[in-house]
């Protein structure tokens, strides 16, 4: 076991290692998330509307609370069932806590599973589960008494977990709660996402 004092110089004087994943696994999630690109072009594509949404995170580990925002795209065609969708969603993420501040901009490639309708007309209730692969770029840095501003970046790939539900739709706009489990997994990367999603107008090549 090896203790060595060198490999963090930065998380030891508050600020969150970022540990960087060179696995294998990432060339093997790379080519999952190009696979679902390429095929919506070769079987014909028809985009659903693009759903934005935004909400107060709720992270393991170091930070006490957090805020996302991200907005994703389904892609429809005739390979999926009804409930069985790919879609490609692009999100952000920003917390802090004691002059230590961490960003997080994400692509994900996911295949989403979720009802054709709600499950409960009066809740609006609405479950999904989307995983897929995720490209993620984390930027921390800190302001830190008698060491100055101290930075740290890292570039990982992951293969992603949403678990959510949505909710009270109103409006154009719908409550919904979710969860992020991620593998290999950092603390940075996981969290309870509480917000509100608004679902935009169809692209070009609706059906």
């Amino acid at each position: 076991m090896n203790n060595s004092s060198s490999a963090k110089p930065i998380a030891y004087r508050g600020l969150p290692a970022l540990q960087g994943r060179r696995l294998t696994i990432q060339a093997v999630l790379l080519c999952l998330g190009f696979f679902a690109v390429t095929t919506t072009s070769i079987f014909g594509t028809a985009y659903s509307s693009t759903d934005f949404a935004g909400g107060v995170a709720f992270p393991r580990g170091f930070f006490d609370y957090g805020f996302s925002a991200y907005a994703e795209q389904g892609i429809r065609y005739g390979l999926f069932p009804p409930f069985l969708s790919p879609v490609v969603r692009g999100s952000g993420y920003f917390s802090y806590r004691d002059n230590v501040r961490l960003a997080v901009g994400s692509a994900s490639f996911l295949l989403k599973l979720s009802p054709p309708r709600p499950v409960s007309g009066t809740l609006g209730f609405s479950p999904y589960v989307s995983v897929g692969p995720s490209v993620n770029y984390l930027y921390s840095w800190a302001d830190l008494e008698d060491f100055g501003s101290m930075s740290e970046s890292d570039l990982s790939t992951t293969l992603s977990v949403f678990a959510g539900a949505d909710f009270f739709s109103a409006s154009g706009l719908t409550l919904f709660v979710e969860g992020r489990q991620t593998v290999p997994s950092d603390f940075t990367f996981d969290y309870v996402l509480v917000g509100l999603k608004f679902r935009g107008s169809d692209l070009p090549g609706t059906d």
